[in-house]
């Protein structure tokens, strides 16, 4: 079956499949440059940078902010805050920056961001103006503000789970670290942003390994092989997972060479309080970046499945490649809706399983014991690739090539 495995290796390793994933970057290549061109930043009381030069400075003023944040680093950080350029224009108090048609990004955001959380009631302020008071019982206040938090969550939790999250919560590492990590956060974003393009490059790319109607399909041969036609289907799965594999690995490397040459990904240890606020779990930036880069693994293997099994079941290649590049379409398009319902949709697809994994609305209660959505990606691939398989034994069985009964 390995020698089977690697016949259908070769088919789809192609120049074509090659040129279209140079594409496929080139598309998200295309998607992220935007953004990080679109940077504005206070230089001085007079002066504005603009553009993708500037990252590098943004992150020399952001790293002046980095310690474990005890009750002296966040005094220190007040005053590092209350001496900065940027406080007029954080507060309102000056806007020329709006006549010119900038929006500024400030070195100590998310920073800022954290420490308002208690006292915040989920209102953006990048604003470091805590009291006294405020920074000695800050960790006490988080935690009540993780009960609202968690009730303002779309999910129902009962109040045994809610006890067990804020169980959770308190089991976090004090004082929490922060490095600014402004690289790390917007390679989440792209990840979001850019996975359902790297879905629809896989079924450019295996469409046809189950069709009747292309080389890389069945023939007549393949279906009288001797382990039989489900084992010429799960050696075709086999090819397909680790193309997909190499495939998904050449796509991180990609994100992660992108950032560090633009943002940097300095702040990798940073805790994941800065990357996914607030955090529960006793994670870093680069560990939280990690489990959702492998619920989208997950959800690639997925998609090799519902690929071969659709393509199998129409056997023709443009049917099912039109069919899922459309479904993957408007799936991505759906998830960015306000309704309650597609929170639930994006709750079980796939494509979503990448988006948000450390969220108040998609976190697993078992047995007190609180897990990132991650665990729940995991067992839906379980659970899709099991159906996928099971659906597509009797299909095998009775697959002809142009209709016949076979001999």
């Amino acid at each position: 079956m390995f020698a089977i495995t690697k016949l259908e290796c070769k088919k789809i390793f192609t120049k074509n499949n090659v040129l279209i994933a140079c594409l496929f970057l080139l598309i998200c290549l295309a998607k992220m440059l935007p953004y990080g061109q679109s940077l504005d930043m206070v230089l001085d009381e007079e002066n504005f940078g603009s553009g993708l030069s500037y990252w590098t400075l943004l992150k020399k003023e952001g790293i002046k902010y980095d310690g474990f944040l005890t009750k002296d680093q966040m005094k220190k950080v007040r005053s590092l805050y209350r001496q900065s350029k940027e406080k007029d224009f954080v507060e309102g108090r000056r806007s020329d920056e709006k006549d010119l048609g900038l929006k500024l990004i400030y070195p100590f955001q998310w920073l800022a961001e954290s420490l308002n959380f208690p006292t915040g009631n989920g209102i953006q302020d990048f604003s470091i103006q805590m009291s006294d008071q405020e920074i000695e019982g800050f960790y006490q206040d988080r935690l009540k503000a993780i009960k609202t938090w968690i009730h303002r969550s779309d999910h129902a939790y009962s109040q045994a789970q809610v006890q067990s999250i804020l169980h959770q919560a308190r089991q976090v590492k004090r004082p929490f670290y922060y490095a600014y990590n402004e690289g790390w956060r917007y390679m989440r974003d792209f990840l979001h942003m850019t996975f359902y393009l790297f879905l629809i490059y896989l079924v450019l790319a295996l469409s046809a390994l189950t069709s009747s109607d292309d080389e890389q399909g069945f023939t007549e041969m393949d279906l009288h092989t001797k382990k039989g036609r489900f084992g010429l289907y799960l050696a075709k799965l086999r090819a397909g997972e680790i193309f997909a594999s190499l495939a998904y690995l050449a796509y991180l490397s990609f994100l992660l060479v992108y950032h560090w040459m633009i943002y940097s990904l300095h702040g990798a240890n940073a805790s994941i309080e800065f990357y996914s606020s607030p955090a529960i779990f006793n994670l870093t930036t680069c560990q939280g970046f990690f489990l959702e880069a492998l619920s989208g693994y997950f959800a690639s293997l997925v998609m090799v499945n519902i690929i071969l099994f659709v393509s199998m079941f129409f056997h023709k290649t443009r049917v099912s490649l039109v069919l899922l590049t459309l479904i993957l379409i408007y799936l991505n398009k759906w998830a960015a809706s306000p309704q309650p319902w597609a929170n639930t949709l994006a709750f079980f697809t796939p494509q979503s399983f990448v988006r948000y994994n450390f969220s108040p609305s998609k976190l697993l209660v078992l047995n007190n014991h609180v897990f990132p959505y991650t665990l729940i990606a995991f067992l839906l691939s379980l659970v899709y690739i099991s159906i996928s398989r099971i659906f597509a034994m009797p299909f095998m069985n009775h697959y002809y090539l142009k209709g016949g009964k076979g001999k």
